[in-house]
């Protein structure tokens, strides 16, 4: 029995189809399960497309053969008749002149190119688009004309795109993504105009997709693009063409993983990156550099991240690891790894002569001071750190190497240490002759929005900016986000109004962008609390949908049962999250975040918790062990013995003492309350801390009948200069009423208790007076605070040629 011709079949299906059509909204819904890269060889041969690629390969060769056959033959002719004169002048030649000095394009197309004859003023048209950058317009003139550029010309478009892009972000490891840039307000203003091209370029590669589909340089260009546009699919599909080229790029193959990594796909990603390396092609220490990279920002697990990189050293097709590289993994052992997997990655380093490069020697003394006190976030530095700080610059020759030093030195004491360490480093850095450029500047922004300080931060602002020194700090709308978040921060209480007059400032401002205020807008938003301390606070992210992808993860929120009046306790979500939930975020190679796993033992009970700690352990998680330690004393019936023991025999922080002292205070613990209070140094405290210290502090010393005591510890308490809360006042109060209380029911003539109540009572009205100048000082500040941002945006609009900003 003879075959039947595929092509009869599809003939037809396809009569079958149209005698049948039926609108796309009546049709049953479809779905495939079948994997869209099937390599099944019985369904290829069975294909109609496989059959016509088998059996139709000269059809192409045979016409054009024709059609040049028959030029050659005209053309050796002649024409007595110019009008009638075949036209063998290429449809780019018309254009091709007038785009040159920027544009490699040929003077002669191929003969299937001849087609595009019949659209002539087209060529005139697109060149000066493109001469603009209007991709847009190209666009809509290729889809209503159907018009294809050529390939060469294509290529050349969108290299100089990526070029743009590239210049933005070039001391990054790899550019953000259009999908991701777009979201982030400190690259609103100089991602704009580059970011709008994308969309068109990638939709005109869309277009041409089929026709060029095995042209190397445009892959490489479309894989780019795909990056920039989130296409998973296609980046799938483009990467198994790519790896048939005889060479590969490994900037491209970079934009690859990352596509995949970024999506949290860190599994599938290490996978391809170990094929990679199988195929036994050179790879550039760039790929390894990226997707480690990549790996750290996704919170991949810390074996995959030690793995790949052992397996690219042990490589001979890989090159050598970038020293950046190998900080970074130097980074990450001394943060997760043991003792045996950082004597290794010594070893390496000692291998390759590397321990005296700066970034090494930097690297480690940040370790040694992290090492020095675990526990606090604030370190003690001592004279040896800032010797060797000394020796490490001295060591240093290259003017770009200093800078990339101090940059990081600078973050490290912003983050760990105080404004003495900060200064220390800025001095150095004018002897040095090293300016002090906007990502400097950026680094103390974030040091002041840490220290929650709004009047702080808003005359550093103004002193830096442009409004006042000539290279100052150029404008950024994260700073109007930094600006929000720290006046919230600062001031809870008077969010509210802040928030309103913040949002019409915004709203109203004509010189700022729809896409601006849109993304301002979304950042800017607060949420009530059940907290007297801080009644409102930023308004928290949603889950993140693409690391936690699965429909069952919810938030854990704050809330009372209408039905019984207790606290809700969310008791379906904790079980998805301890039976599946991190369970599958660690198979896709990726920890969960730290702050997921405390809210979640929050809510747990005692075994639960300790499916926890093992999660920690999985993690490597290990200096938040200590934080859940401390917390599980607040959740389980610890005995009195039990929380002594525990507090005097650890190193705890300024955060871990208040918190226990209140414990102990509740289980009448009084004398260890009123030492684990004493032993907090007051420089060390921020402002909220050290009202919430005194508030537990009087209230240990009235239930110990201590009335001296509580009058030294007010005195001590620095009105002036702390920002204060109504939380102080209103606390205050409610021990005035209790101490008020105890003097009638004793009726006894206790001097020191009344000379307290006196006191106090001053103290009060003391915070209270304060807390009203407080509000009419911030009136005029945050007045002030809109029309210096005006002015600056007005600034900076007239030094560009931006329209908004």
């Amino acid at each position: 029995m003879s075959a039947v011709n595929p092509f009869k079949r599809t003939c037809q299906n396809l009569i079958f189809n149209i005698r049948n059509f039926k609108h796309p909204s009546k049709r049953p819904v479809f779905r495939s399960s079948v994997h869209p890269f099937c390599t099944n060889s019985q369904l290829l041969d069975a294909s109609y497309t496989h059959w016509l690629m088998k059996t139709g390969k000269t059809i192409p060769s045979q016409i054009f053969n024709s059609l040049v056959t028959l030029q050659e033959e005209y053309e050796s002719q002649g024409s007595k008749d110019d009008n009638k004169k075949f036209n063998t002048l290429p449809p780019s030649a018309v254009y091709a002149h007038e785009i040159s000095q920027t544009l490699s394009i040929p003077t002669q197309l191929s003969i299937d190119d001849q087609k595009k004859k019949d659209h002539p003023h087209l060529h005139h048209k697109i060149a000066g688009f493109l001469r603009q950058d209007d991709f847009k317009l190209i666009l809509d003139l290729i889809k209503l004309h159907r018009y294809e550029l050529p390939v060469n010309i294509l290529n050349e478009i969108i290299s100089k795109a990526n070029e743009k892009v590239e210049n933005l972000e070039k001391d990054e490891v790899i550019e953000t993504p259009r999908f991701k840039g777009i979201k982030e307000l400190d690259k609103v203003r100089t991602h704009r105009r580059i970011y709008s091209d994308l969309p068109d370029l990638y939709e005109i590669c869309r277009i041409h997709e089929c026709r060029y589909l095995n042209d190397q340089y445009f892959q490489e260009n479309y894989i780019w693009l795909c990056y920039h546009m989130n296409d998973l699919t296609r980046l799938q599909r483009f990467l198994y063409m790519y790896l048939k080229n005889s060479t590969y790029s490994s900037k491209t193959l970079s934009y690859i993983m990352s596509g995949f990594i970024i999506n949290y796909e860190v599994e599938f990603a290490k996978n391809l990156f170990l094929s990679l390396i199988g195929i036994l092609k050179s790879l550039s220490s760039r790929l390894l550099e990226v997707v480690i990279y990549q790996f750290i920002k996704v919170d991949s697990l810390f074996e995959n991240i030690n793995s790949i990189f052992d397996i690219w050293i042990k490589s001979n097709n890989c090159e050598n690891p970038n020293i950046s590289t190998i900080d970074l993994i130097l980074k990450e052992n001394y943060k997760f790894g043991t003792n045996e997997e950082v004597s290794k990655i010594h070893q390496y380093i000692e291998s390759k002569s590397l321990n005296d490069h700066y970034l090494i020697q930097s690297t480690k003394l940040q370790n040694e001071i992290i090492k020095r006190d675990p526990v606090n976030p604030k370190k003690p530095i001592t004279q040896h750190d800032l010797l060797k700080i000394d020796e490490i610059c001295n060591s240093i020759n290259d003017v770009k190497d200093l800078t990339k030093f101090y940059n990081e030195i600078l973050t490290f004491f912003a983050k760990h240490s105080n404004i003495k360490m900060i200064q220390f480093i800025i001095i150095k850095m004018k002897k040095d002759d090293i300016p002090f450029n906007d990502e400097f500047l950026n680094i103390l922004i974030n040091f002041y929005v840490r220290s929650e300080n709004f009047l702080t931060l808003i005359n550093f602002i103004t002193s830096t900016s442009t409004m006042e020194q000539e290279n100052g700090l150029t404008f950024n709308h994260d700073f109007l986000f930094k600006v929000y978040k720290t006046f919230v921060q600062t001031y809870p209480y008077h969010a509210v109004n802040f928030d309103e007059g913040f949002q019409k400032w915004v709203t109203h401002n004509s010189k700022l962008s729809l896409e601006s205020k849109a993304l301002i807008l979304e950042k800017c938003q607060i949420s009530k609390i059940e907290s007297r301390l801080t009644p409102y606070n930023l308004k928290l992210p949603e889950i993140n949908t693409k690391k936690y992808d699965q429909s069952e993860w919810s938030d854990l929120k704050w809330a009372i049962d209408p039905l019984n009046g207790r606290v809700l306790q969310h008791e379906r979500q904790i079980e998805f999250r301890i039976n599946k939930g991190f369970q599958d975020i660690l198979r896709k190679g990726i920890k969960p975040d730290y702050k997921m796993l405390e809210n979640t033992f929050r809510r747990c009970g005692k075994q639960k918790r300790n499916m926890i700690y093992s999660l920690l352990w999985t993690t490597r998680l290990y200096k938040h062990k200590f934080d859940l330690d401390v917390l599980n004393l607040q959740l389980s019936r610890v005995s009195k013995d039990d929380l002594v023991r525990f507090v005097n025999s650890n190193n705890l922080s300024v955060k871990h003492k208040i918190f226990l002292s209140r414990i102990m205070m509740n289980k009448y613990l009084y004398e260890e309350t009123s030492q684990l209070l004493s032993s907090i140094d007051q420089d060390d405290m921020t402002d909220k801390q050290k009202m919430f210290a005194l508030n537990i502090g009087l209230r240990n010393h009235m239930n110990n009948g201590e009335f001296s005591k509580m009058i030294e510890q007010i005195n001590n308490f620095p009105i002036d200069g702390n920002i204060l809360s109504p939380f102080l006042s209103h606390n205050c109060r409610h021990i005035e009423r209790k101490l008020v209380q105890k003097s009638k029911k004793d009726q006894s003539s206790n001097e020191d208790l009344k000379q307290l109540i006196d006191r106090l009572h001053g103290f009060i009205g003391d915070v209270e007076l304060r807390l009203e100048q407080d509000k009419l000082d911030l009136t005029s500040k945050i007045k002030d605070m809109f029309g210096f941002f005006n002015d600056w945006i007005n600034k900076s609009l007239n030094e560009t040629d931006e329209r908004r900003l």
